[in-house]
């Protein structure tokens, strides 16, 4: 069995950065999402079995019932990050 994640990393972990970024939509991260995978899935070096795996992926974070609570997960990490940030940076001023 192919393990997309495996496979290309990099494009999860973008997903997951877009979804933290402040002002990005859900569907653009995940139309990116699916774009960056079908990307990776035309070099020479993914298995047969690529694309396949990108749109099961892409449909996933797309449809499934916990991909919005995701999505709002990540908006809200990225919240607390930067107001810790921002706390961190007065104390030190």
């Amino acid at each position: 069995t192919l393990n997309l994640y495996l496979l290309i990393p990099g494009v999860f972990d973008i997903h997951d950065l877009c979804y933290a970024e402040k002002g990005r939509y859900k569907h653009t991260c995940d139309n990116e999402f699916y774009y960056n995978m079908i990307d990776q899935c035309r070099s020479e070096n993914y298995p047969l079995g690529c694309y396949a795996l990108a749109w099961g992926a892409y449909t996933a974070v797309k449809n499934h019932s916990g991909a919005q609570y995701g999505y709002e997960q990540g908006r809200l990490q990225t919240a607390k990050a930067l107001s810790f940030l921002l706390a961190k940076i007065k104390i030190e001023d």
